[in-house]
């Protein structure tokens, strides 16, 4: 199954990621907020592989596609970086970890 072409694809200009920084600031992960996700929070917390398009970040699961559109220079290159992503949702106490750059 090729998941670039699952069902759902969300595309989304207003969201909320940062960079998790180590104890010595060096950057450890990308971190984007549940709850800044107008649509496709579920789809971004069950991602399992991330993509960098230009300036597109793609957070792809079985179920479809969260397209970040323009992320920042600093988030492109901790992408270049592959650093994983970390969706956080403090509402219900969750997390993931994604890890797999394609």
């Amino acid at each position: 199954m090729n998941l670039l072409n699952a069902a759902e694809v969300v595309y989304l200009d207003s969201f909320s990621i940062g960079i998790g920084m180590t104890p010595d600031h060096k950057p450890a992960a990308l971190i984007l907020s549940y709850d800044t996700l107008e649509n496709g929070a579920e789809l971004a917390i069950q991602a399992t592989s991330i993509r960098l398009d230009g300036s597109d970040l793609r957070l792809i699961s079985a179920a479809g596609t969260v397209v970040l559109r323009n992320v920042g220079q600093a988030i492109q290159d901790g992408a270049f970086l592959k650093l994983p992503v970390v969706v956080l949702d403090p509402e219900r106490e969750r997390e993931s970890e994604i890890t797999l750059w394609l």
